[in-house]
């Protein structure tokens, strides 16, 4: 029997039971594996795995052990059996690993197709999230380049805070009186300990919106994260992906459900950045130093982050 023909019937038609295995062309419950046979194990077609109760018998003559996970597997002359996992390790050796090796490989490499084609699918159905994405990655840029040049210092202190991951901001606070003595007791220091004799601390004032826009460049995400392994997965065709080595699929696989995840953290960084440059959240800078007319000059550079 042709193995092909098994493949494609048995794509079609999945072991649910040991009952199937009457059902696959040229099945035969018993075959001759001993070394006068001259029969070799040539391929694993499939495998399956069965609940106790519906533990199935080798198919290996001499063997016939009982066993509830094993292989439909096909011989040098066109023959085909099943087989257990521990059986065909046990009778069939180096055979049986080496077919085992190569049906693990298969079934890793149609895994990897699967996963390809269906993320090409889902990029299709997701592309108004892209383009939307886009638009947001280009109007946060021009956003990022007008904060970063009329308001350096203040640009540089959020990114400071946005490596901390501190969206708290703070002014010096000398302490006098009753706050200083009990200062002194906890950190158990000394007026002497300070200069003029006064402890001064960080005190809170507010806390800035979207600081973490400031952990990563949201244009180069775009580019290198969603566009260019998206471009490079819809550029394939049918044919390509099914002629593609493992090793390549595996690449591609992997690449492929990254995009989707990567969309997803994209979008988030993107809500960040909308937060950062709303009209609010704009004031705030000046707590950190920016001045009013600065504030003012980029609103007018960019007047849509008022709408953010």
């Amino acid at each position: 029997m042709d193995h092909s023909v098994i493949f494609a019937w048995l794509k079609d038609n999945p072991i649910m039971g040991p009952e199937d295995f009457l059902r696959i062309p040229g099945y035969e419950q018993t075959i001759n594996f001993s070394k006068f046979s001259g029969r070799r194990l040539e391929i694993m077609l499939t495998d399956y795995a069965f609940d106790k109760a519906n533990e199935t018998q080798c198919g290996i003559s001499g063997c016939k052990q009982k066993h509830q996970r094993g292989f439909i597997v096909g011989t040098d002359d066109g023959k085909v059996t099943n087989i257990g996992k521990d059986c065909g390790k046990t009778h069939l050796g180096l055979d049986f690993s080496r077919a085992r090796k190569e049906f693990n490989y298969r079934r890793k490499a149609e895994s990897n197709r699967t996963t390809i084609t269906t993320v090409i699918a889902d990029i299709a159905a997701q592309q108004s999230r892209i383009d939307r994405i886009q638009a947001f990655a280009k109007h946060l840029n021009a956003c990022s380049f007008s904060f970063r040049r009329l308001m350096p210092d203040t640009y540089r202190k959020v990114c400071e805070m946005a490596k901390r991951d501190n969206p708290v901001i703070t002014r010096p606070k000398a302490l006098t009186g009753r706050d200083a003595e009990l200062y002194f007791e906890m950190t158990k220091t000394r007026p002497r300990d300070y200069p003029g004799g006064v402890p001064v601390v960080d005190e809170p004032v507010d806390t800035l919106s979207g600081h973490r826009f400031f952990r990563d460049m949201i244009g180069a995400s775009v580019t290198h994260r969603i566009l260019k392994p998206r471009d490079e997965l819809i550029s394939l065709t049918t044919d390509e992906i099914d002629n593609l080595s493992g090793r390549r699929l595996s690449m591609l696989s992997k690449s492929a459900q990254e995009i989707l995840a990567n969309l997803s953290a994209t979008e988030e960084l993107a809500n960040y950045g909308l937060a950062f440059f709303s009209a609010d959240n704009l004031e705030k800078l000046k707590l950190l130093g920016a001045s009013s007319e600065s504030i003012t000059a980029f609103r007018k550079e960019v007047p849509e982050a008022n709408l953010c």
